[in-house]
């Protein structure tokens, strides 16, 4: 990365949104060459500072990338699902009232486990979801867990 790109994320999370086709040339337009993955599967940028969580859905892909640890997911609010069944998941006192609620959890849940390294597991969906913050992008929403203001970037 630049070194005005490093600034840019000083305490900052940057979301890369981009067409699954056009996802690797986003990630080099914003100065991520190469990424590598841990035992555990967690992608890391290697040789940097910086860290990287990846999320995909259908045909678009989203990557939060920080300073400090960070995790994001991405769901499509329109695609149906069956909240009832799955709601039950969840930490008793998280319950969706509506499809768009559900997505909102969904997407807090998976970025959690991305943010911790352990991906969605039981432990992780009856955890209460607490520090996530959501970003609205046409039929999509992307939670993202991590410290520092977020800044969208839409390729």
């Amino acid at each position: 990365m630049s070194a005005t790109e490093q600034n840019t994320l000083q305490d900052q999370i940057l979301v890369v949104f981009a067409d699954k086709s056009d996802f690797d040339q986003a990630l080099r337009s914003v100065g991520v060459e190469k990424v590598e993955r841990n035992e555990q599967g967690k992608p890391y940028i290697p040789d940097s500072p910086y860290f990287i969580s990846f999320s995909h859905k259908g045909e678009v892909s989203v990557a939060a990338i920080s300073d400090h640890e960070v995790g994001v997911d991405i769901e499509n609010v329109t695609a149906p699902r069956n909240i009832t069944r799955l709601s039950r998941l969840f930490d008793d006192s998280e319950v969706p009232e509506s499809l768009y609620d559900f997505y909102r959890l969904w997407t807090a849940k998976e970025a959690m486990g991305k943010y911790n390294g352990t991906g969605i597991n039981l432990a992780v969906l009856k955890q209460k979801t607490v520090d996530v913050r959501h970003l609205d992008y046409g039929d999509y929403i992307i939670g993202v867990v991590g410290k520092g203001d977020i800044s969208l970037k839409v390729f």
